[in-house]
């Protein structure tokens, strides 16, 4: 009886192994599960950052292409307003040349301001020396005065003048 009940013993011990066993394989199980979805939720939010870096990535994208596309529409219309400045600059110039003119001057100064051309008698000329000198007769020395008095005016025509052309 001894011996049956030993055996019966080593029975209950190896089922208490084997029982551990099955708790050991089952506490492995688990590990893996969780293992696993742990790793799930790292997958899902590795793909969920990949998703928003490639979302922001492309609005960026499209935000730069936006500005290069406003910035080139903007160089296109202010080219646009160069070449119309510049049209209209060549048209002044011709007009001025044309309104300058001495041919359309001079039939206007005689017309409308009564301009004439002076005689011999009323031409002084000036030295910026100093001394005035008038061709006709002698002036007296009222006239030289008054000369004098011009010949700092027209010093001052002839810089103005100077400067200008």
């Amino acid at each position: 009886m001894l011996a049956a009940r030993q055996t019966e013993q080593l029975s209950q011990a190896e089922i208490e192994n084997i029982r551990a066993r099955e708790r050991q394989l089952q506490w492995n199980t688990l590990k893996r599960k969780s293992n696993r979805a742990l790793a799930l939720r790292r997958d899902r939010l590795v793909m969920l950052a990949a998703a928003l870096a490639v979302f922001a990535l492309a609005f960026c994208y499209t935000f730069l292409e936006t500005k290069i596309f406003g910035c080139g529409l903007e160089i296109s219309n202010i080219k646009t307003e160069l070449a119309a400045i510049e049209k209209n600059n060549e048209i002044m110039a011709l007009n001025t040349v044309q309104l300058s003119s001495l041919d359309r001057i001079e039939p206007y100064a005689k017309l409308n301001l009564g301009m004439v051309f002076p005689s011999q008698s009323n031409i002084v000329y000036a030295n910026f020396g100093g001394a005035a000198t008038a061709a006709g007769p002698a002036p007296d020395d009222g006239a030289l005065q008054a000369a004098g008095n011009s010949n700092s005016f027209l010093q001052a025509l002839e810089r103005l003048f100077g400067r200008l052309f």
